[in-house]
């Protein structure tokens, strides 16, 4: 375990590090979902009403491909989106990620049903579009099937929680993530992950706060977690974000405020310092 509080130094510098602003998905992909069982305690309760429970129809999800010039297969990052939905931050997380060499796939979950965020799509199901992408990444020829992650942002970090649960017993058979990074996200404690992860979060998150972060990362020799936490001094959620930015000219122009825009901000030094730690992460735990 390495739990750190830092400070970032005004001169710290980003250079190949910096971000494309114009970067654009290189290709949409669709991929189908498997059916969704039913719960063991909603089976339970329907069997006590002589009901039986069929499985939820899958539907079509829509991601977002990002691939490095390579011949040869490459590791690949499934990205799982924030409660507010696909943004433009997250497009340029997959430029940044297949320009290190990675193949990324950035999933739409709200969009794939319709919506655009949590707030008008509450059925989508984050954990099981994770599965299925993976399912999807390993059939294609220019993935090594075995070098897969995770990186998901705020409900989509939270997500990973579960999903790299050693005791979930919903995620299928033969699935095996190699590691996994979460941007301020809300942390489960008292659980045993199946994969190292990354937390990086602010400690003036107005949204998910530090505090269960702080507890996963103090117990993680306890459970045996293989967890790096880095803790930004004065860094609010959607810290990553340039449109959370106070300059006017670093937003886009074609958006409109984002949620909670007064209470959230754009960090370019700790974004910065992120891709170094992910980049850094990455390079440990993907072959």
């Amino acid at each position: 375990m390495r739990t750190e509080n830092i400070i970032i130094s005004a001169a710290l510098l980003f250079f190949l590090l910096s971000v494309i602003s114009t970067a654009q998905a290189q290709e949409k992909v669709i991929f189908p979902s498997a059916p969704i069982p039913p719960s063991a305690f909603k089976i339970k309760q329907a069997k006590a009403k002589g009901i039986t429970l069929q499985p939820t129809p899958g539907i079509d999800i829509t991601g977002y491909m990002f691939r490095p010039d390579h011949k040869s297969p490459r590791p690949a990052i499934i990205t799982l989106v924030s409660s507010e939905g696909l943004q433009n931050s997250h497009r340029l997380w997959g430029q940044k990620l297949a320009d290190w060499g990675y193949v990324n796939l950035l999933i739409d979950s709200y969009g794939s049903r319709g919506g655009t965020s949590l707030r008008d799509t509450p059925n989508a199901n984050l954990f099981n579009d994770a599965y299925n992408a993976y399912h999807f990444l390993q059939t294609q020829k220019y993935v090594k099937n075995d070098q897969i992650a995770l990186l998901g942002f705020s409900i989509g970090g939270s997500s990973l929680f579960s999903i790299l649960n050693a005791a979930n017993p919903r995620r299928p058979e033969g699935i095996t993530f190699k590691a996994g990074i979460a941007l301020y996200p809300n942390c489960d404690t008292s659980i045993k992950l199946i994969a190292p992860m990354l937390i990086l979060q602010g400690d003036k998150d107005p949204i998910n706060s530090s505090h269960s972060c702080k507890a996963v990362a103090k117990e993680a020799n306890q459970w045996e977690n293989d967890i790096t936490y880095h803790l930004y001094s004065g860094v609010t959620h959607f810290y990553d974000d340039k449109n959370y930015s106070k300059i006017e000219g670093d937003r886009s122009k074609a958006q409109s405020l984002p949620y909670q825009f007064e209470k959230n901000h754009y960090d370019e030094k700790a974004h910065e310092h992120s891709l170094i730690l992910i980049k850094s992460f990455l390079g440990q735990h993907l072959n």
